[in-house]
């Protein structure tokens, strides 16, 4: 049976490589010198649907180490990707290494699928692309729940000029521009010191105010659009602990609540009936309600 090794990358980014390891049974990385390989991929939930079926590059043949780099037509979809790497001579076919590749909208998940596994003491890879689809479903009822994401992504926003500049979760600004006469070029490109990031002392950033110090009065005042910034979004650079616990939790409750074939009410004449608690697990709304959910939407 080959390795397996799973990966998280985010949804339309390219250009970089994935890298792997070919291993034996007891962990030890093998020399690969006279084999080719390849990578193939399929569609998630499409098994027959294959994407990928493109060579790899070795990095040190000799210790096993591979990669592929990714294209811009390779992970264009959130999923959960099934793949292997396929080593290979004239002769010899060798099933090396498989897993799945998650496809996320933006960074990282909140939890992993070895955490969930260790959690409900699963040692085999039978259920692994149905927990990665549950991990992704719980991050989705986290952000959806507390009105933010907690993962970061790097891209450029635009708002309407104002006086104080109320803006999404932010972790840190690259460029902030303004477009001072509405003609959809930004002409002035603030320095750090035009203006001050708030809360002053935690993350994320939530508003913006012109430093009485700096070169501005203000933030394109009236103008649509008038505020250009590229930086970091999100809620912090990584993802606080209790937010990675409520994804443990709500990822195990999904996972545990397929054994009751989802129905609401569940029984037995040892324990009599019971109501299945819909929604977020109420463990998981305890951890997210104080700081982590937003109050102010918008």
């Amino acid at each position: 049976m080959a390795n397996t090794e799973n990966f998280t990358v985010t949804k339309g980014s390219y250009g970089y490589n994935l890298n792997f390891t070919l291993k034996d049974s007891a962990g030890t990385a093998r020399n690969m010198t006279g084999y080719s390989a390849k990578l193939q991929v399929w569609a998630p939930l499409a098994p027959g649907t294959l994407l990928i079926d493109s060579a790899c590059s070795w990095t040190d043949i000799t210790a096993g180490t591979l990669y592929y780099t990714v294209t811009n037509t390779n992970f264009t979809s959130v999923g959960v990707y099934q793949y292997c790497i396929k080593a290979y001579t004239d002769t010899i076919v060798d099933l090396a290494l498989s897993g799945f590749i998650t496809v996320t909208q933006y960074g990282g998940n909140y939890c992993t699928l070895e955490e969930i596994k260790s959690e409900l003491n699963i040692d085999d890879n039978d259920e692994d692309d149905i927990i990665q689809r549950m991990i992704i479903q719980s991050k989705s009822a986290i952000d959806d729940y507390c009105h933010r994401k907690f993962d970061t992504e790097t891209a450029t926003k635009y708002y309407d000029g104002d006086s104080v500049l109320f803006i999404d979760d932010l972790v840190s600004v690259t460029t902030l521009q303004l477009d001072e006469d509405g003609d959809g070029t930004y002409e002035a490109t603030l320095a750090t010191t035009d203006y001050i990031l708030y809360p002053r002392n935690e993350y994320p950033k939530t508003y913006i105010k012109i430093n009485p110090n700096g070169n501005y009065g203000g933030f394109a005042s009236d103008i649509l659009d008038g505020v250009k910034i590229i930086g970091t979004w999100g809620y912090a650079s990584t993802v606080p602990e209790p937010v990675r616990r409520a994804a443990i939790i709500q990822t195990c409750r999904y996972f545990k609540r397929r054994e009751s074939a989802y129905a609401d009410v569940i029984g037995s004449a040892e324990t009599g009936t019971m109501t299945v608690y819909k929604g977020l697990d109420p463990d998981v709304e305890l951890l997210l309600n104080n700081p982590y959910r937003k109050t102010r939407i918008g």
